[in-house]
C-alpha cells in the first residue's frame, strides 16, 4: 500500500506540474508581454529574498568570528577562548528593497527582455548555426547587457530616491555600473550558449529568469552596498570610466564622502584618546 501511495503521490505531482506548464504556455501565447513581466517580478523577488538571507548569514558568521577574536584576546584558557556565538535573532526581511526589486522586474527587466529577444531574431537572420550563435552572443554582450545593467540600477535608484533625479542616477551608475557589467560578461555568455542554441524564442525570457535567481541576487547585493563606501574605494583606486562626462559628478560626490569618512575617523580617534586620559 505504501508503494501504491508513493506512486499515486508522484503521479499527482507530475499531473499538477504538467497542468501548470500547459497553463503557463497558453497564457504566454495569449499575453506574452504581461506573462514575462509577471514571471520576472516573481523570480526576481524570490532571488532578492534569498540574497538577503545569504547576506544575513554572512553577517552572523563575521560577527561570530569577531566575538571569538575578542574573547581570545582577553582570556587564555581553552574554555574561555572558544569561539563565541552571538545570540540568535530573527531574520528581518527588508520588504521595501524586495518590493523595489519586484517592481523593477515587472516594469523593466521582463518587458525589455521580451523586446530584446524578439528584436534579436529579426536582426540575426543567418542560416549558419554557429555564426548566428556568435552574432547573438556578441550583440547581447555589447548592446543588451550595458543597457540592462544600467536600467536596473536606474530603476532601483528612482524607486529608492526619485528626488535625487538625473544626478543621483548618474552617481550610482558611475559607482556601480561598470563593475556589474564586467560581472555580466563573465556570467551571461556561457548561459546564453544554451539559451540561443536550444531554447525557443518564446521561452528565452523564462530561461533568463531562472538563471536570474543567481544574477538578480548579485545585482541586488551590489545595489545594496553603501554608495559612500563605493565612492571612497573608487577615489582611492581611480579607473578609466566609460562615461567621461560623469567624472565631474563623481569627483563632486566622492570628495564630500571621503571628507566625511576622514572626519569620522578623526572624531573616533579623538574620543578614544579622551577616554584613555579620563581612565588614567
Amino acid at each position: 500500500s505504501s508503494q501504491y501511495f508513493r506512486k499515486t503521490r508522484k503521479g499527482m505531482v507530475l499531473s499538477f506540474a504538467s497542468s501548470a506548464w500547459r497553463w503557463y504556455a497558453s497564457t504566454l501565447r495569449k499575453r506574452p508581454l504581461a506573462t514575462k513581466a509577471v514571471t520576472s517580478a516573481v523570480i526576481m523577488t524570490v532571488s532578492d529574498v534569498l540574497c538577503q538571507r545569504m547576506e544575513d548569514t554572512i553577517k552572523r558568521v563575521q560577527e561570530t568570528k569577531q566575538l571569538g577574536a575578542k574573547r581570545r584576546e582577553i582570556f587564555t584558557d581553552d574554555v574561555a577562548s572558544r569561539v563565541a556565538v552571538p545570540p540568535k535573532s530573527l531574520f528581518h526581511l527588508d520588504y521595501q528593497r524586495t518590493f523595489h526589486v519586484a517592481i523593477t522586474g515587472l516594469t523593466f527587466s521582463g518587458p525589455i527582455s521580451h523586446g530584446w529577444y524578439a528584436a534579436l531574431e529579426l536582426v540575426v537572420r543567418t542560416e549558419h548555426r554557429l555564426l548566428g550563435l556568435a552574432l547573438r552572443m556578441l550583440l547581447d554582450a555589447v548592446v543588451f547587457s550595458p543597457v540592462a545593467v544600467a536600467g536596473y540600477f536606474t530603476w532601483r535608484k528612482l524607486l529608492e530616491d526619485w528626488r535625487g533625479g538625473f544626478e543621483g542616477v548618474m552617481v550610482v551608475l558611475e559607482a556601480k555600473w561598470f563593475g556589474a557589467l564586467q560581472a555580466s560578461w563573465q556570467f551571461w555568455p556561457v548561459a546564453n550558449i544554451f539559451n540561443f542554441s536550444f531554447v525557443p524564442v518564446q521561452y528565452r525570457v523564462l530561461y533568463n529568469n531562472i538563471l536570474s535567481l543567481l544574477w538578480t541576487g548579485y545585482l541586488s547585493h551590489a545595489n545594496a552596498k553603501v554608495l559612500e563606501d563605493v565612492l571612497e574605494d573608487k577615489a582611492k583606486n581611480p579607473r578609466i570610466f566609460v562615461f567621461p562626462e560623469l567624472r565631474q559628478i563623481f569627483r563632486t560626490v566622492a570628495a564630500p564622502a571621503t571628507t566625511s569618512a576622514n572626519s569620522r575617523t578623526q572624531t573616533n580617534e579623538g574620543t578614544n584618546q579622551t577616554d584613555r586620559i579620563d581612565h588614567q
